[in-house]
């Protein structure tokens, strides 16, 4: 669904979505771990809207409001693609991960630790089992994303209202980018939010809570921090600036929770043993 693929990528976030743990760590600002774990989240977001680009990019010559091209295998079905540069596309998104790129005096191994264990390597059993190391985790990470952009992309096709139009492929594509865009925004107030130690942007980083800097159950705004609330409220602002249609309300829904998950796996949670 090539004009479905944005907002599916901004719900991939949700990649490393794990059951939030009793057990928090506080970082401290400015040492070396807490700028390591900011930067994860931040490569996540860019690595997230490289994958956007360059499935929108293959998707420009398909003919097709299904999807064409899939992150996954880096593979398209003609005439999306018609460049023939998709699967270059993917991996020089790829090659830009680098969890450790913050790291000094930090191993994989020991940067794993200091910032709590993220991620999950079983989603079947309860709780989160965490990586080796950093290297595993990123390892892990990266096919994730792409799996579950693709599939949240064949989910969301009929959301934006635009079967019936005129045309389809032009309104969906309007549509989506501007969803999508909210949901980028979204996970920049959170970021802002989670790395605030001076109460100014929702105070996250000395507080381990998983309320301060997530969304409601909407996704149209927040019962947080009323700093992360302004922010929010702003880029919903944005969104709404032409009315949405009613489906989009139900992906905003949709958005909230993987969204929100992904974030307090990566701030607010030991997972550590």
């Amino acid at each position: 669904m090539r004009k479905g693929i944005g907002i599916a990528a901004a719900v991939a976030a949700g990649v490393l979505v794990s059951s939030l743990n009793a057990s928090a760590l506080i970082l401290t600002e400015k040492t070396e771990e807490q700028k390591l774990r900011a930067d994860i989240q931040k490569q996540s977001h860019g690595y997230i809207a490289c994958l956007v680009k360059a499935a929108t990019n293959c998707e420009k010559s398909g003919n097709t409001i299904n999807r064409e091209c899939v992150l996954a295998t880096s593979t398209a079905t003609s005439p999306a693609d018609a460049k023939g540069k998709f699967a270059g596309d993917v991996a020089k998104c790829d090659a830009k991960v680098d969890y450790l790129k913050k790291a000094k005096t930090l191993t994989a191994t020991t940067g794993y630790t200091a910032i709590g264990c993220l991620g999950d390597t079983d989603s079947v059993t309860a709780g989160d089992q965490p990586h080796p190391d950093m290297n595993a985790y990123e390892a892990g990470a990266i096919p994730a994303t792409k799996t579950q952009i693709d599939t949240l992309a064949l989910a969301l096709d009929g959301l934006t209202g635009c079967a019936m139009n005129a045309d389809p492929l032009k309104c969906q594509a309007a549509e989506i980018k501007r969803v999508a865009g909210y949901a980028f925004a979204v996970q920049k107030c959170q970021l802002a939010c989670e790395n605030d130690y001076k109460n100014k942007k929702g105070n996250g980083g000395p507080n381990d809570t998983t309320t301060a800097c997530s969304l409601n159950a909407a996704g149209n705004g927040s019962t947080g921090d009323v700093n992360f609330t302004a922010c929010v409220d702003k880029a919903y602002g944005k969104l709404t600036k032409t009315p949405l249609p009613a489906g989009i309300n139900v992906l905003l829904q949709l958005l909230a929770p993987p969204l929100n998950d992904a974030s307090n796996d990566i701030n607010n949670e030991d997972d550590c043993p």
